[in-house]
């Protein structure tokens, strides 16, 4: 090879500094021959530091990079082949050639199996072999070193790809310039770009970062650089093909010789995390006034049950007043307005009996589209657009009707003036994909139940608060603010998922997902309608109801219809009044919530002292919500305050002619 084509050759081989080689010998012609033989190369591709005692060799090693070291075996003070151990045990990456004697085969297999690279004789040293095996030598140890590389990325990937989210390091310079150094795949789902280009350009990651949070993003980076302690933050990415997203960044630091900081971390998608916390919040904040709403209720429903049956009592023992007859009709109209109110506090709160039934949405439209043709008024148009392919669903079909009737006003009162109602029916399956996507929903078969309309709209701001009670954009006396929150009760106490598409001059869509109904069912499930009874009796029965207000005119009505009564203000009054008496007691008619002792603790303990006694219960609370507490077993008669004389008394004569459970 002429010489012009080998210094192209050695250029392209070694283009960067010149090799480092440490010579360990104390032979100064040894030392001579290398370098002679080194400097004859051209362009000089070797650097030659020589150390003459192993303790300064150790010495450069550790303070300098060196890309192979020459060690004279024929030294003894150098220790020979175990100084060879050594070397290769605290640098087993660096190359190590042995030089020795001529015609040393012995020598020359220890020192390849102690660990060097090579053995050269001496007379090797004044030829360009020495050249070419140093060359051989640096380049077997960059090659295993880039299959130790390879092999580390390959397991890094690896692991890498089921984790979920993105594993990465990160480097911000001094000089403010800053790169990823290694990316995992799993960048592409989070961000929508791939490993290979944020690690080409650093930049391009972080501007995907919302423009909301990329001030704080560079401020808490900055900060963990100068503290060194890890970074934590939530933010959002904006990745061109899809919506944000929230993404948590955690990462450790690590500063560097220059005086920058490498991270090492992981992003991770939180939105779905989010998402649920948030629901967990507005779980807990809605049970918490669910809970004040049912309490409200009972104690609201105590007063309403005084005033009513008083009223009721009233009323028929004044046939001739007129004038106080009237009167007493007012209060009986407002107790029953009254009464709506606070079951629409139990709708909310999920705390109301439903009587559920196998029933076609479409039927409800139907039935229910007669009445909102007068409610909605003229000006608004109303349009129904009915799936006769939708399952039947398992619900209260007079839920669904009150449902369907907020809906409606809510949609009147977004159109003053005018525009179409639109009431429609459908079905969808949803599959795991589309509930992920639309969260909240679980899949599975629904009957859809839509009520659209083309009013003003909502913007976020309201959107996100419609259901919670008492919350109305109306004026001042013109809502409860209760109507969207009983819906939201209803549709959830059936198990159902309810969607709202609203944005401001748009109008609003409400689409209702109720499960379809198991196959099999048809028709009511609740148990036929008894015959009317008689209301009269005479009976003897316990009252029992910690409310005076309540137990005094509940005695009244039973004596004024033939009944025996004896009462009792709580649970260990009733059972003294029961130990002393010595005739039959043939009914307790029972609150169920009183301190002390309840009514379903109270009916298990008079049973044992009363076998046979028959028992009604009686609560402001629902059927429903005293039985998730415990107090009441299946199938217990129950009467619901307030009450009127007329269900008093049938309720207790149905309890007495036919048998409980």
């Amino acid at each position: 090879m002429d010489e012009p084509v080998r210094r192209a050759t050695r250029t392209r081989r070694f283009p960067l500094a010149r090799l480092r080689v440490l010579m360990v010998t104390q032979d100064p012609a040894a030392t001579a021959d290398v370098l002679a033989a080194l400097r004859a190369e051209v362009p000089p591709e070797f650097a030659v530091v020589a150390a003459s005692r192993v303790a300064a060799a150790l010495g450069q090693l550790q303070a300098d990079r060196f890309d192979a070291v020459l060690l004279d075996l024929t030294i003894p003070e150098l220790g020979g082949p175990p100084t060879i151990l050594s070397l290769h045990e605290r640098w087993p990456e660096l190359p190590i050639l042995a030089l020795g004697a001529d015609g040393e085969p012995a020598a020359a297999a220890e020192a390849l199996r102690l660990g060097a690279q090579d053995f050269l004789p001496r007379a090797a040293l004044r030829t360009p072999h020495l050249a070419r095996s140093l060359r051989h030598a640096v380049w077997r140890a960059a090659a295993g070193r880039a299959r130790v590389q390879r092999e580390s990325e390959r397991q890094l990937h690896s692991i890498t790809e089921g984790i979920p989210g993105a594993v990465y390091h990160y480097r911000l310079s001094p000089d403010g310039r800053e790169s990823f150094r290694f990316l995992s795949a799993g960048i592409r789902k989070l961000a929508g770009i791939g490993s290979e280009e944020a690690e080409a350009d650093g930049s391009r990651f972080w501007s995907l970062v919302h423009a909301d949070d990329i001030a704080t993003c560079r401020a808490t980076l900055l900060q963990s650089a100068r503290t060194l302690r890890p970074w934590l933050l939530e933010f959002r990415l904006t990745p061109k093909d899809g919506a944000p997203k929230w993404i948590r960044g955690s990462a450790l630091p690590t500063p560097e010789a220059d005086g920058g900081t490498l991270w090492n971390g992981i992003f991770v998608d939180v939105g779905e995390q989010r998402f649920l916390e948030e629901q967990l919040r507005q779980a807990q904040k809605m049970e918490a006034v669910g809970q004040l709403a049912g309490g409200v209720a009972h104690d609201f429903n105590n007063l309403l049950t005084a005033i009513g049956s008083s009223a009721d009592m009233a009323l028929e023992e004044l046939a001739d007043q007129e004038a106080v007859r009237e009167h007493l009709g007012e209060i009986q109209r407002a107790t029953v307005r009254a009464a709506d109110l606070t079951r629409q506090l139990l709708a909310f709160s999920r705390r109301q009996v439903l009587n559920l039934e196998v029933v076609a949405l479409a039927d409800v439209v139907h039935e229910g589209e007669r009445m909102l043709r007068r409610l909605i008024g003229e000006p608004i148009r109303l349009e129904t657009a009915i799936d006769p392919d939708a399952p039947p669903v398992r619900a209260d079909r007079t839920q669904l009707a009150q449902v369907l009737m907020n809906l409606a006003v809510n949609a009147r009162d977004a159109m003053p003036d005018g525009g179409t109602l639109t009431l429609a029916t459908g079905h969808r399956v949803v599959r795991p994909s589309d509930a992920r996507r639309q969260r909240g929903l679980s899949p599975g078969a629904y009957s859809l139940l839509v009520v659209r309309d083309t009013g003003t709209g909502m913007d976020e701001a309201t959107r996100s608060r419609i259901f919670e009670p008492f919350f109305t954009t109306k004026e001042r006396g013109k809502g409860t603010g209760l109507g969207l929150s009983m819906v939201y009760g209803i549709v959830k106490q059936t198990g159902g998922y309810i969607h709202v598409d609203t944005a401001p001059g748009r109008g609003t869509a409400f689409t209702i997902h109720l499960p379809v109904a198991p196959a099999g069912l048809s028709g009511a499930e609740r148990p036929p309608a008894r015959r009317r009874v008689r209301s009269r009796g005479t009976e003897r029965v316990l009252v029992v109801e910690d409310e005076d207000g309540v137990r005094a005119p509940v005695r009244r009505i039973l004596l004024a219809h033939g009944y025996r009564v004896l009462e009792a203000p709580d649970g260990p009054s009733a059972l003294r009044v029961a130990e002393e008496q010595p005739g039959k007691i043939d009914l307790l008619l029972t609150d169920v919530v009183m301190p002390g002792m309840n009514g379903g603790e109270l009916a298990r303990r008079l049973r044992r002292l009363r076998p046979g006694i028959r028992v009604v219960f009686m609560s402001g609370y629902s059927a429903e919500a005293v039985a998730m507490h415990g107090e009441l077993s299946p199938g217990a008669a129950f009467l619901q305050k307030p009450f009127s004389v007329e269900e008093l008394t049938e309720r207790l004569r149905d309890a007495l002619e036919h048998e409980q459970p």
